[in-house]
C-alpha cells in the first residue's frame, strides 16, 4: 500500500470516530448514566433492566436460599457501615434478620452489627437491645458484649436509664441468664450486691476500672461476690 493510501486510511478513521465517545470532559457524566456505574437512582425511580436483572440474581428468592440472602444483605450492610451510611446499614441488617437464617452465629453477627449502627446514630436503647440479642445467639460474641457494656456519652445517659458512673450496674444479667451463662437466681444475687462490695472485689483482684465500661461480675449461689 502506498503512502498516499495510508494517509487516506488515517483520514477516514479520523472522520468516522464514534461521535458520542467518552472523553475527558464528559466521562463522569456518561458513567453516571451507565447502569453498572451509577451512584444514585434515576429520577423517575425506574431502574434499567440490567440493574433489575442483577438485583434479581442477588436478592431473588427463587435463586437464593434464606441463608444466602441473609449473607447478601449482611455484606451490603457492612459496605454501608464502612461508608458511614448507618441507617441504610440498619435497613440491610434488618432485612437479613427478617429472613430468619438458621445459623445462630450469623444471627448474632447481624444483631451485633445492627447494634453498632444504632450506636453511631445515638439510638442507644436500640443498640443495647440488639447487643443483648446478639449475645443470646452467641454468648462468645465479644464485640456484642463490649457494645452492650459501653456507656453512651454523659449527656445521653438518662435517655437509656443508665446510672452515674460512680455506680457499678449489671446490664447483661438477664441476657446472660437467657443464654445459659448464669441463672436467674444468680442475676438477682448480682443485683443485690452493694457498690462497696463490687469495688472491694475489683480492688482485691486488681482489676482496672474503666470509666467508659460496665464491670460484668459473676457470683455463685449462696456466696459473696466473686470475679
Amino acid at each position: 500500500m502506498a503512502n498516499d493510501d495510508y494517509s487516506e486510511f488515517d483520514m477516514d478513521l479520523t472522520t468516522h470516530r464514534y461521535p458520542n465517545r467518552w472523553n475527558e470532559d464528559n466521562w463522569e457524566e456518561e458513567f453516571e448514566q451507565h447502569p453498572l456505574f451509577m451512584t444514585k437512582a434515576p429520577e423517575n425511580n425506574q431502574l434499567p433492566p440490567i440493574v433489575e436483572a442483577l438485583q434479581q440474581l442477588k436478592y431473588g428468592k427463587e435463586d437464593n436460599t434464606n441463608e444466602e440472602l441473609a449473607e447478601n444483605y449482611k455484606k451490603d450492610g457492612n459496605l454501608n457501615f464502612k461508608a458511614k451510611k448507618y441507617q441504610i446499614a440498619i435497613d440491610c441488617y434488618t432485612e437479613a434478620i427478617k429472613l430468619k437464617p438458621k445459623s445462630n452465629e450469623l444471627k448474632s453477627i447481624l444483631h451485633s452489627n445492627r447494634s453498632a449502627s444504632h450506636f453511631h446514630l445515638e439510638n442507644f436503647r436500640s443498640s443495647l437491645i440488639d447487643a443483648m440479642k446478639a449475645i443470646e445467639f452467641n454468648p462468645k460474641n465479644n464485640k456484642a458484649i463490649e457494645k452492650a457494656c459501653t456507656k453512651p456519652p454523659e449527656e445521653k445517659k438518662n435517655e437509656v436509664g443508665i446510672h452515674e458512673k460512680t455506680k457499678v450496674e449489671i446490664t447483661l444479667g438477664d441476657c446472660l441468664a437467657c443464654s445459659g451463662c448464669i441463672t436467674s437466681a444468680e442475676t438477682v444475687l448480682i443485683q443485690q450486691q452493694s457498690d462497696k462490695q463490687v469495688y472491694k472485689v475489683l480492688k482485691d483482684k486488681k482489676y482496672v476500672i474503666h470509666d467508659d465500661k460496665f464491670q460484668v461480675v459473676l457470683i455463685e449461689h449462696n456466696q459473696n461476690l466473686q470475679m
